[in-house]
């Protein structure tokens, strides 16, 4: 228990004292142009050191664990599923497996072009003027919020219970609309009848 939450909680202090920490101790000032779609953000991570700290470890990191974990995940499934019997066993841990794996393809798609927008910016003294306009791009900045916004709908639909209700659901509006059709086609086929 101790290993399970322990980590979660440090993280999450490490997270709510780092960003803070960083934004109102660097030794710069903070500007912004309101005239262009992404005005700045906060000025530390324009510092050669801390900004490709920042970079390095709170997205490059965590992106490349995620990428290598869910490969390594795969894999271990799948030469587990051999030894698998029990089918209700195998089909717990696909569901799982899926899950995750598309919450993760989520995140890494929300995240990768950016990503590789910041890394042709930190490889190139002069990068090229498309990539410069595309690392301002309000464009390429908002695709990470596809992960934020569609997390949950995934996470609902992977909810045995809540899949069930909503095929339900989706069956029922089936069967009234298969009713509601024939009964219409009877009220136009006899009021047709009674006009010839």
């Amino acid at each position: 228990m101790i290993v399970h939450y322990v980590p979660m909680i440090v993280l999450a202090i490490a997270a709510f004292i780092y960003s803070p920490t960083l934004v109102m101790l660097a030794p710069c000032k903070e500007e912004f142009d309101d005239s262009v779609p992404v005005c700045g953000g906060s000025c530390y991570q324009l510092l050669p050191g801390i900004g490709t700290f920042d970079l390095v470890f709170t997205i490059f990191i965590p992106l490349s664990f995620i990428i290598s974990f869910n490969c390594i995940l795969v894999i271990r499934v799948m030469k587990q599923k051999r030894r698998m019997l029990q089918k209700d066993i195998w089909k717990k841990n696909l569901g799982m497996m899926i899950q995750l794996l598309l919450i993760s393809m989520l995140h890494v798609t929300g995240w990768m072009p950016i990503v590789i927008v910041m890394l042709i910016v930190m490889a190139n003294n002069n990068p090229p003027i498309i990539v410069v306009q595309l690392q301002a791009s309000w464009i390429l900045l908002n695709i990470m919020y596809i992960a934020v916004i569609t997390n949950p709908l995934v996470c609902m639909f992977a909810i045995p219970e809540i899949k069930e209700k909503m095929f339900s659901l989706l069956n029922s509006i089936r069967i009234r609309r298969q009713q509601i059709s024939p009964s219409i086609n009877n009220q136009t086929h006899t009021s047709s009848i009674k006009k010839n």
